[in-house]
């Protein structure tokens, strides 16, 4: 409900969110949004992240609001990964809904708290990073179903691959392996597809 009240402030007429727009009774449905999903963020004005269990006390300074931000389960989350790196603009409510930052205004601090190289804040270079590279920035993030872990990657490695909740996250990646192998035959180079992958999980 504050996600569209803050959508109507901000102008805008409609909202997609993920937990209630995919109709997860639907396998169908629920893969073909999986597979989507970095578009719709891609495509998005504005991305709206959050922060449930960041509530500041008013006694930081900004670099240490900055910090204590970064602790918020939602930069441990696979899902969230992809929330943060393809739109354009996100921004980062508290707990009581009341803004704090652009995704631009984290500046230095966001590479060290996420292990992602800040270059890769500007969606545009995202595309030139290697693909083992792109998966290590997941290595410490948590997903509830065990196959999300690769599903969740999808996008951010530009490729599709269908979903099949059930068969384990082992499974789930020797399938995106076999999927990225096709796709990128020659960032398997020095090594095999299965060290390249297997070594960053």
């Amino acid at each position: 409900m504050n996600a569209c009240k803050q959508a109507l402030r901000d102008g805008h007429s409609y909202i997609w969110v993920d937990t209630c727009c995919i109709d997860k009774s639907i396998p169908w449905q629920v893969e073909q949004d999986i597979n989507s999903m970095y578009a719709y963020y891609w495509n998005s004005v504005v991305c709206y992240v959050y922060l449930n269990d960041f509530m500041p006390l008013g006694v930081f300074r900004q670099a240490d609001e900055l910090k204590f931000g970064m602790k918020s389960t939602w930069f441990t989350r696979g899902w969230t990964l992809q929330e943060l790196l393809a739109p354009s603009s996100v921004r980062f409510f508290n707990a009581n809904w009341i803004l704090y930052w652009d995704k631009k205004d984290l500046g230095d601090i966001i590479e060290p708290a996420t292990g992602i190289p800040r270059k890769f804040f500007d969606r545009e270079n995202i595309r030139g990073a290697e693909v083992t590279e792109k998966m290590s920035w997941s290595v410490d993030r948590e997903t509830t179903k065990p196959e999300d872990r690769a599903y969740c990657l999808l996008g951010i490695l530009g490729v599709t691959m269908k979903t099949e909740y059930g068969e384990g996250e082992e499974r789930a990646f020797r399938r995106l392996r076999n999927v990225l192998l096709e796709a990128f035959p020659l960032q398997w180079k020095t090594t095999t597809p299965d060290e390249n992958i297997l070594r960053i999980l």
